[in-house]
């Protein structure tokens, strides 16, 4: 088993104006959206989930295993292993976040 990190984006965040656009550009969602967003601080860590590996760790948040007050992931969120790697989570799958400085 491995410790992944999820994160999310903070809805409270005070650039996070416009809540609706994020939730209906949850379609088209892309590294270009994720990376502007992180630039501006706009995710949050969430929670700490052990797996396998990735695949696991969206079935474990389908299956409820997150804390109650953390949305299940969804198109858009990060999940950052133990060696930093970071993925955004995509329509299919999930794709390799390049560092964002």
């Amino acid at each position: 088993m491995y410790r992944f990190i999820v994160y999310q984006l903070d809805k409270s965040h005070e650039d996070f104006s416009n809540k609706e656009f994020y939730e209906r550009s949850s379609m088209w969602f892309n590294k270009s959206h994720v990376q502007q967003a992180m630039t501006k601080r706009q995710y949050k860590r969430v929670a700490y989930i052990l797996a396998c590996n990735l695949n696991q760790v969206m079935h474990k948040s389908k299956q409820g295993e997150f804390p109650d007050d953390v949305d299940k992931i969804s198109i858009g969120d990060i999940i950052e292993d133990e060696i930093s790697n970071r993925y955004i989570v995509a329509h299919t799958g999930f794709d390799k976040l390049e560092e964002v400085l």
